[in-house]
């Protein structure tokens, strides 16, 4: 690991600089192209922030749906093994006639959902379906 700046300091300071100082100067679709740039920058500032976490939870959510040990290796390559063993047992079962395991089945994908919305579109993982009107 690199000392400071870290990777994600350093997308944050990329894209201060794509939003105060290069966005009021261009127009047309340079402009358009611009702030295409800096929202993938800040898109991939968050990946690497939340990231970490993010895998951690997913993890310990199967691990718990599915009542298995992950397997040994990277977080990241574990969350797809469970997530592969998920859909076999979904698919081999069909419709779940556990209500229970339908429940944490859907408070699990809801969780993962809201995490995924944190890192590319802040603001819609607080989305509250209770709100809506009508």
């Amino acid at each position: 690991m690199q000392d400071r700046p870290s990777s994600a300091e350093l997308l944050e300071a990329l894209a201060e600089l794509l939003e105060d100082e290069v966005l009021p100067s261009v127009e047309g679709p340079l402009r358009y192209r611009t702030l295409v740039g800096l929202n993938l920058t800040r898109i991939v500032e968050r990946e690497i922030r939340l990231s970490p976490a993010q895998l951690s939870g997913e993890r310990a959510r199967l691990v718990a749906l599915l009542g298995e040990q992950p397997v040994p290796g990277p977080v990241s390559d574990q969350v797809f093994d469970l997530n592969a063993r998920l859909e076999a047992r979904l698919r081999s079962q069909g419709a779940v006639d556990d209500p229970a395991f339908t429940a944490d089945l859907l408070e699990a994908l809801e969780a993962t959902a809201r995490e995924k919305l944190a890192v590319c579109r802040p603001g819609y993982d607080d989305y509250d379906p209770a709100t809506e009107v009508g």
